[in-house]
C-alpha cells in the first residue's frame, strides 16, 4: 500500500463528501460524510477464486489445533485458511479482526 495515495484518496472523498458530490462513484449525497478519525486500515485487494471455507481447526487464540484439539506451539492461522463460515465481506472480517487476534496471540508466543 502507498500511504500517500491513501492520503491522497481520502482528501478527495472528504472534499466531495463536503461538496455533497460524488463525482467518483455517485454516491447519494445523504450517505456522504466526511472520514476524520485517525486510524484507517487498508489492504490491497485482488480477483481471486471463491473462498473454501475451511482449513485449520483454531482455539480463541487462533492457534491451530492438532487432531486432539490440543494447540500446536508457535502455529497459528487466520483468515480463510481458519474459517468453517463466512462471515461476510469477502473475508475481510476474518482478515482484518482475527488477524490481529493472531498477531497478538503469536507476540505474546502463548
Amino acid at each position: 500500500m502507498n500511504p500517500q495515495k491513501l492520503a491522497e484518496t481520502l482528501k478527495r472523498f472528504n472534499k466531495m463528501s463536503t461538496a455533497g458530490k460524488d463525482e467518483d462513484f455517485g454516491r447519494n449525497p445523504k450517505s456522504l460524510k466526511p472520514l476524520e478519525e485517525t486510524a484507517f486500515y487498508a489492504i490491497p485487494l485482488f480477483a481471486g477464486g471463491s473462498n473454501t471455507k475451511g482449513g485449520l481447526k483454531t482455539n480463541a487464540e487462533h492457534q491451530a489445533l492438532d487432531w486432539d484439539g490440543k494447540p500446536i506451539k508457535g502455529l497459528y492461522a487466520a483468515g480463510e485458511i481458519a474459517c468453517g463460515l463466512n462471515r461476510g465481506g469477502a473475508m475481510l472480517t476474518d482478515e482484518l479482526v482475527f488477524g490481529q487476534v493472531t498477531g497478538r496471540a503469536a507476540a505474546t508466543n502463548k
